[in-house]
């Protein structure tokens, strides 16, 4: 829902009243299920830079940081991820590596982890660009494939590592498509959660191309340089800029991600500039 609610432009934190993102602070509780708590809390925290909510009456508080080492820690030995944690299973995987993406250039330990999971996936992908779960071939196993590939800007049609006697994960994916959507199992017809996944794997991969934000960083709902949120970038935004780099100022990371105006990772001086440039020729 929290995801939901960002892409359409509502606040997830104030939904009649109700924080959705207020019972995430509790660690226990976003690990209840296993892996794909921590890996689907970690993406809607990061859809707009939510700062995680502080409950003091939570036994162990949720950070980023434990979200992180959570997914770290129950990596298969094959490099994959799994709901048991035994083994490669191509949804799990794609959708650690999706949770794990924005860090990989941050952490040494993250890279290592996709770096791995990246040999599992082209290890594990079929002769026909496939991805199987449980023995079968499923759109949603190429969809979740395409989205996590699509999210370390790699490109899904032409990484070699990904290339199965000329055969992508892609070609497998459309081998799916029916007229009103996507089928779960060939010859069976539509479905739901084959057609959502379907689509929106395309729509990852359509905005990698296109050289938008990745699927799930919806920083871009905000102007580049916006740091005080008023609508549009302004002077005043380059000076609060100035300020944060001078460390004068405290930043979220929300305001972080868009002070990043040349989009290199860090906020500096070049940014100021950029910004400053863009606003005499705007």
């Amino acid at each position: 829902m929290i995801i939901a609610l960002t892409a359409i432009g509502k606040n997830p934190q104030n939904v009649s009243g109700y924080d959705l993102l207020a019972p995430l602070a509790d660690f226990n509780f976003v690990k209840k299920q296993g892996i794909n708590g921590p890996v689907w809390a970690l993406i809607a925290f990061d859809t707009l830079q939510y700062e995680i909510p502080v409950d003091s009456s939570v036994s162990v508080q949720t950070s980023r940081e434990k979200l992180i080492d959570y997914i770290l820690s129950n990596q298969c030995t094959d490099g994959g991820w799994d709901l048991d944690g035994e083994y490669f299973d191509p949804d799990v995987t794609g959708m650690a590596v999706q949770a794990l993406a924005p860090y990989v250039n941050k952490h040494s330990e993250v890279k290592s982890a996709v770096d791995k999971a990246l040999e599992a996936m082209s290890k594990n992908q079929n002769a026909d660009g496939s991805f199987s779960t449980a023995g079968e071939n499923t759109p949603e196993s190429c969809a979740q494939m395409i989205t996590a590939l699509s999210a370390l800007n790699i490109d899904c049609l032409s990484d070699n590592r990904f290339i199965k006697n000329n055969n992508s994960v892609a070609d497998s994916l459309l081998g799916f498509s029916v007229e009103n959507g996507f089928e779960h199992t060939k010859g069976m017809g539509y479905n739901q959660m084959s057609t959502e996944q379907s689509y929106y794997s395309l729509v990852s991969y359509q905005r990698y191309i296109s050289g938008q934000n990745t699927l799930y960083d919806m920083t871009d709902l905000i102007s580049r340089g916006d740091v005080n949120f008023s609508g549009s970038a302004t002077i005043t935004d380059a000076t609060l800029i100035q300020k944060y780099i001078a460390q004068s100022t405290a930043f979220t990371l929300l305001q972080q991600k868009v002070a990043d105006f040349d989009k290199n990772g860090r906020v500096d001086i070049n940014d100021v500039t950029a910004l400053q440039k863009y606003l005499v020729t705007k």
